[in-house]
């Protein structure tokens, strides 16, 4: 028991080795407060919710509040009076004390002061009190002035607001939230309602980066984007800028940083591609509740391992050329060329990546009609193909392609809400007739939110019908008409590929030719056979000794280049330098026996092998309305057609047709050179 319990026990010292005030409490002054005021309102929640149950932790952290704000409260009377609210003058004024004074007059150890810090705190912390946004804004101002530029801190002094517990320092992130930057604001959350101080690390963020691809995926990117937004011709940027930003919310990477880590180069152009069609303030939310529900979750692809197998471009990638024929040929479509393939590699890079393998704002114009209409089969094959080269990588516990659940977000706030159009419905609009403007309309989307509602259900367009049947062809002639195509071929012995050398067209002509007349095939030479009837001294002297190419030979034996080149191998016929090339083919002029004096440009055509075949040829195409005209009247190909005369045009070392005229007209000396060559002709014909 204190021997005076009625005496005041204060410390006259400060610093704690003074002696005890000793002032009788019955008698010092008192200030009557009205019932019903901030101040007794403010002592009975203290009452109720920390001395009833101090030993509670909410207690003790709702004790901390009230400390913190008080002393805030306190700090802010003292050093800037005139901008104290008119709530707290009236709660001074009720205590019995007046603003300004000296600042002693305001510590923390005067009963009145807490009093008035308590019943102060107590409404910046009542949601329902009518001052309480006021009140707080006033505790949180700072006492340097403010500036309008952009803040990537919510305050300097965030941590020393710790001690007021998580509820207070979650309003002080949110109340900074205008005056931060983007980054900012990701990082901190203040957008949201429960922002908090980044607590992530390094390998976290990094585990977040694994589970986002590089571009984000077209279902988040859907809702993302506002519902009545224009169209989104930077689309792809958009996207590597969302998945970028994703990085930032919670941990201590930067925007750089996070571009690095998901491979996305020109992070401002993206940025600028997202902010133009996205509102700042949806960024900042969205974005952060996209990360926190990706924290949350586990995701089936590791997309850091796929960007570090398949992201350079340079790399391998398995893809069956010959299944790829095969298929096209089947849905009778010539898809399967040079530039072809090289579009299937792009989409098959595309679909293990889950992004674009080039970067960029836009993709290939090309892209967004392979996007809005492929055949299934096409579409069955790349994802066959992908697995292929998951499995080279002995990736076999992942889908090729994933896509988040939609309940995932049910409790998320975003601009675009999820778009419940059936799929059936959807796929039934998708006719071989359909444009993506028509069915985009229809859905009341842009064609980029089609584009992107599509590839979130793996949808495609309907592909119209290939035409496979006979199509009308024109007679052939020269050497493929049929009864001197089955001399050559049958009677005369000759390989298909000698044929082709005669008719000046390719192998496949051909075999086509001899299919449409009906000339049965010869099987394939004897495993061996082509050994046993080569002499190797032959073949030393013509490949050594003449100089002659493998290419050379094998035409002349109907025989593939790499039999002979194995021939070569297997008898010790040392290989030509790199760079050989065979000796010119020539022949003696078949109108040296005319006695009639030619022309050095004739003499060097009608030396060359085949040059005879080229100047008929010649002779018979001015007039014509075109070359194609011309190849369809002569009944051969017109790559053949033009080949023949690029080759006698190089011999003649001169432009013998002029190009830019129609109909088909020679240039003076290529008229010159024909006009010899028919009287040639004539002669040599009598």
């Amino acid at each position: 028991m204190l021997p005076r319990p009625e005496a005041c026990r204060a410390l006259t010292d400060r610093s704690g080795r003074g002696a005890r005030c000793g002032f009788p409490l019955p008698q010092a002054p008192a200030i009557g407060l009205r019932a019903g005021g901030a101040v007794l309102l403010a002592q009975a929640h203290v009452d109720a919710t920390v001395i009833a149950d101090h030993d509670n932790p909410a207690a003790l952290e709702r004790a901390g509040e009230l400390s913190y704000l008080g002393r805030r409260a306190l700090r802010g009377i003292r050093t800037r009076p005139q901008d104290v609210p008119a709530v707290a003058r009236d709660i001074a004024d009720a205590c019995g004390r007046a603003l300004g004074g000296d600042e002693a007059s305001w510590e923390v150890h005067d009963a009145t002061n807490v009093a008035i810090g308590t019943a102060l705190a107590a409404i910046a912390t009542d949601p329902d009190h009518p001052h309480v946004d006021e009140v707080f804004a006033w505790m949180c101002r700072s006492p340097e002035p403010e500036t309008s530029e952009l803040r990537e801190h919510p305050t300097r002094y965030l941590r020393n607001w710790t001690s007021a517990g998580p509820r207070v320092v979650r309003r002080i992130l949110a109340a900074s939230d205008p005056q931060l930057t983007l980054k900012a604001r990701l990082r901190y959350g203040t957008a949201t309602a429960e922002p908090a101080e980044p607590h992530l690390s390094e390998a976290e963020i990094t585990l977040r980066a694994a589970k986002t691809p590089a571009m984000l995926w077209p279902s988040w990117t859907l809702r993302l984007l506002p519902p009545k937004s224009p169209h989104q011709p930077r689309i792809a940027g958009i996207r590597r800028a969302a998945a970028s930003l994703m990085l930032i919310p919670g941990g201590p990477a930067g925007h750089r940083e996070a571009a690095r880590i998901m491979g996305n180069p020109q992070f401002r152009s993206n940025l600028e591609a997202l902010l133009a069609f996205v509102d700042a303030d949806h960024i900042s939310s969205a974005l952060v509740h996209y990360a926190r529900v990706l924290d949350a979750h586990d995701i089936p692809i590791d997309y850091t391992r796929r960007r570090a197998l398949f992201a350079d471009e340079a790399g391998a990638l398995l893809l069956d050329e010959n299944a790829h024929w095969r298929l096209c040929k089947s849905l009778g479509t010539r898809q399967f060329q040079h530039v072809h393939l090289q579009r299937l590699r792009w989409q098959l890079r595309r679909l293990l990546l889950g992004a674009d393998p080039q970067f960029g704002n836009h993709a290939p114009a090309w892209t967004h009609r392979f996007a809005f209409r492929t055949h299934p089969e096409i579409l069955a094959f790349l994802d066959e193909q992908a697995r292929r080269n998951l499995a080279a990588h002995h990736v076999t516990d992942e889908p090729v392609t994933w896509e988040p659940p939609a309940d995932w977000l049910d409790t998320i706030a975003l601009p675009q809400p999820l778009i419940d159009v059936p799929t059936e419905h959807v796929r039934a609009l998708l006719t071989p007739d359909s444009t993506a403007r028509d069915v985009a309309r229809h859905l009341g989307l842009t064609v980029h939110q089609l584009r992107l509602l599509m590839e979130s259900r793996r949808l495609s367009a309907r592909t119209r019908p290939h035409k496979t049947g006979n199509y009308p062809r024109p007679p052939r002639q020269g050497y493929l008409v049929p009864d001197q195509l089955r001399d050559l071929y049958q009677r005369q012995g000759l390989q298909q590929r000698q044929i082709a050398a005669l008719a000046s067209c390719t192998t496949g002509i051909v075999k086509t030719a001899l299919a449409q007349a009906d000339i049965p095939l010869r099987p394939r030479r004897a495993a061996g056979e082509l050994r046993r009837s080569v002499d190797p001294v032959w073949l030393r002297a013509e490949y050594h000794d003449k100089g002659r190419t493998v290419a050379d030979i094998a035409r002349e034996l109907g025989a593939p280049d790499s039999n002979v080149a194995q021939l070569l191998d297997t008898w010790g016929i040392p290989r030509h330098p790199p760079g050989h090339s065979a000796p010119t083919a020539w022949q003696p002029s078949p109108f040296a026996d005319l006695g009639v004096p030619l022309s050095r440009d004739l003499e060097r055509i009608s030396t060359r092998k085949g040059g005879l075949d080229w100047l008929r040829t010649a002779l018979q195409i001015p007039g014509h309305r075109t070359r194609r005209s011309a190849a369809l009247t002569l009944g051969i190909p017109r790559t053949s057609l033009n080949g023949r005369l690029k080759k006698l045009e190089t011999a003649a070392g001169f432009e013998i047709f002029n190009p830019r005229k129609h109909p088909v007209a020679t240039t003076p000396r290529g008229q010159a050179l024909l006009d010899e060559a028919e009287r040639l002709f004539d002669q040599l014909h009598r």
